[in-house]
């Protein structure tokens, strides 16, 4: 169907062509009728061309080497996007604030800060970052490399080598240490001493701007 803005769009995926040929070609990639297929992953493509720059992606021939520094690419429209990195040409506006960058993968981290996407998440910590990059530096300055090995259960990770241990009793559901006053069980020490303050009334955290006092450490951050 054809967009207020004049473009052909497909029906089936929303993609937008300047004309009617054009989105034609594109949806014999649908209906499985092009001729360009690539014979290693099946992939449908609309073109020769097209054929040609995907099976580059199989082979891992880069013919299309910049002028300035060598760096090779796939595709001439990457190696196009890529000479403005040396031209300072700044071809991607921010609709929202005006900015703008040299390459579209720069302008797609900045939208982020107008977003607030954060696609990338520790799994350790479980926080999160706009960039792999931030991320891979985070979990370096905290020396999250895996010291401590992943729960061969479930595979969740921990700072520690007790936290591990003490979930590890969970899954294999040992429950070792009982309340001498109740007979309620428990997995480890730490929640034992603090279900005990439940019958002795010790509540030995308490509050430096009030006189809150709370049985354990957790409540009182939340407090």
């Amino acid at each position: 169907k054809k967009t207020e803005g004049g473009e052909h769009s497909c029906e089936i995926c929303g993609k937008s062509f300047k004309t009617n040929f054009y989105l034609k070609m594109h949806l014999s990639v649908h209906d499985g009728n092009s001729p360009f297929k690539c014979d290693i992953c099946g992939k449908m493509c609309t073109s020769k061309d097209a054929l040609e720059a995907h099976l580059r992606t199989h082979t891992g021939e880069r013919p299309f080497s910049c002028s300035h520094c060598g760096k090779r690419f796939v595709q001439r429209s990457a190696l196009k996007s890529h000479s403005y990195i040396h031209t300072g040409e700044k071809k991607y506006p921010c609709d929202v604030c005006g900015k703008k960058f040299v390459e579209s993968s720069q302008l797609k981290v900045h939208m982020r800060t107008h977003t607030g996407e954060k696609p990338f998440s520790c799994n350790i910590c479980q926080h999160s970052f706009t960039t792999l990059a931030n991320m891979r530096c985070h979990q370096l300055e905290n020396r999250f490399e895996r010291r401590v090995p992943p729960c061969k259960v479930c595979g969740k990770l921990f700072k520690h080598h007790s936290n591990l241990r003490r979930h590890e009793r969970y899954h294999a559901g040992e429950r070792n240490l009982n309340c001498s006053l109740c007979g309620k069980k428990f997995y480890d020490k730490f929640n034992l001493t603090r279900h005990m303050r439940v019958h002795t009334g010790e509540r030995p955290y308490e509050c430096e701007d009030c006189d809150a006092t709370f049985t354990d450490e957790t409540s009182k951050k939340r407090h």
